[in-house]
């Protein structure tokens, strides 16, 4: 990211606890600083605290009107040895090591979370109920969850989402997953409902039933979000935003963008079918959906696939929508060519006198429009595929992604301490780092457009 350059020694001297990343193995520690409140939070410093959080909510301590802030970067280290129990989802045993076979639902999370924008890495969930870093939030006031980044890890259950599997009346804001998702419903974002804005996905997300690139199941509103994962149900229903909306109450869809894969594999069709680039399924006069647009293939049965909305409904549900006229879909919206798609007219067209949508200028999207108010959504695009690891490492790093041109390595006090010249086309190199004393580095790198991007590890003999 460009910005990481600006503040590399702000980066290093005086702050260099925004640069460590806290690995978990298996424990748990209690919070020690902050008071709750909304203008002090409790502290999670540390992948034990967070932990911690997850032990005290499944034992019943529903943290309701409490605040907590996430202050560093988290590796849960996960695998089926250590997995994941999100917050939110059953009883601990009483001596507080195993948690018991039966799942008891009405555990849930009533507080409020702050990740601070900071990367939670290497999650792994495979539950029987709900599925997330949070299985069940809710309460009867509204609580929010935001500036989570959920940036790799696998997350399965019958309701799974990379933020949250089951949302009452949670407000989702500036989140993101790059996790792979898997249930019978599921959605990059949240397994079913919630208020969710200025969030997005782009892992994987497939399903047996109902599937969304942000939430299978509409419950609330979904604002400047966007999808570029591919969106999979081995079903009847996908969507590139939602999946379904079938509720007595009305919904809203707005502002909101797909640019992923969209496929219904079933060939069988039920009255509730249907594959859409932005909505799978949805009964009429319960939702509008405004000013979005699908660039998006979108593949499923004749009659019940569209580049907009898979199931047919009112022509004045969908305003202002757009979807690209190669798509492999037809129906409600408007099909327009990619080339007029990257014009300074459509973005105008889409903000229909707002100020939600910019021009793709360093085509980060391909050319196509971006919402202005997502700031990290131009960082995690241009960054998705550079991946740097082991991580710690004993000596040898791999790095992969882009036309390697150039390496850095800076230590803790933003001295650069190596520097090689790559030339790797194909987008991977490895880089000797065996004699670097163990700690904390930063490493740059350098693509063919002189670009720059940067990337924590540690050195660990």
């Amino acid at each position: 990211m460009r910005k990481i350059d600006f503040i590399i020694a702000l980066f290093f001297v005086g702050n260099l606890a925004m640069a460590q990343t806290s690995v978990w193995h298996g424990g748990r520690e209690m919070w020690t600083r902050g008071e709750g409140t909304e203008e002090n939070p409790y502290l999670i410093e540390n992948a034990d605290q967070l932990a911690m959080l997850s032990y005290a909510v499944n034992k019943g301590y529903y943290m309701s009107d409490l605040h907590f802030k996430l202050t560093t970067d988290i590796d849960l280290n996960g695998s089926e040895d250590q997995p994941w129990f999100p917050i939110g989802l059953a009883y601990y045993s009483e001596d507080g090591c195993e948690r018991k076979k039966e799942y008891y639902t009405g555990i849930y999370f009533m507080g409020n979370f702050d990740g601070g924008g900071h990367a939670i890495s290497n999650i792994y969930v495979d539950s029987k109920t709900r599925a997330g870093l949070f299985g069940y939030v809710h309460s009867a006031d509204t609580v929010v969850l935001k500036n989570i980044r959920i940036v790799n890890g696998y997350i399965k259950g019958e309701l799974a989402g990379g933020i949250v599997g089951y949302a009452g009346k949670v407000v989702i804001s500036e989140c993101y997953n790059a996790a792979e998702i898997y249930g019978n419903q599921a959605g990059g974002i949240s397994g079913r409902y919630g208020f969710i804005e200025r969030c997005y996905n782009i892992g994987k997300v497939s399903a047996t039933g109902a599937v969304g690139g942000i939430t299978p199941m509409l419950g609330g509103f979904i604002r400047q979000c966007y999808n570029s994962g591919e969106v999979i149900s081995e079903g009847h229903i996908a969507g590139g935003i939602a999946g379904i909306s079938m509720d007595v109450h009305c919904h809203s869809i707005e502002n909101c963008y797909n640019t992923g894969a969209v496929t219904v594999l079933s060939p069988d069709t039920i009255n509730t079918s249907g594959c859409g680039g932005i909505v799978g399924f949805l009964v009429a006069n319960r939702i509008s959906l405004h000013n979005c647009y699908n660039v998006g293939s979108v593949v499923g049965n004749e009659g019940l696939t569209g580049g907009i909305v898979g199931s047919e409904v009112e022509q004045d549900s969908v305003l202002n929508c757009y979807y690209l006229n190669t798509c492999g879909a037809q129906g409600l919206g408007i099909a327009m060519d990619e080339d007029a798609m990257r014009t300074p007219d459509f973005v105008a067209t889409l903000n229909d006198n707002t100020d939600v949508w910019n021009m793709d200028e360093d085509n980060h999207n391909n050319g196509f429009p971006i919402l202005m108010n997502l700031d990290m959504a131009v960082d995690e695009v241009s960054e998705k595929d550079f991946v740097v690891y082991p991580n710690p490492t004993q000596g040898i790093l791999r790095i992969e992604g882009g036309h390697i041109e150039e390496v850095e390595v800076f230590n803790v006090l933003g001295v650069k301490v190596m520097q090689r010249s790559m030339r790797s086309c194909d987008g991977t190199a490895t880089l000797d780092v065996s004699t670097l004393a163990d700690g904390f580095y930063l490493l740059r790198v350098v693509d063919s457009q002189k670009a720059y991007r940067s990337c924590p590890f540690v050195v660990r003999h």
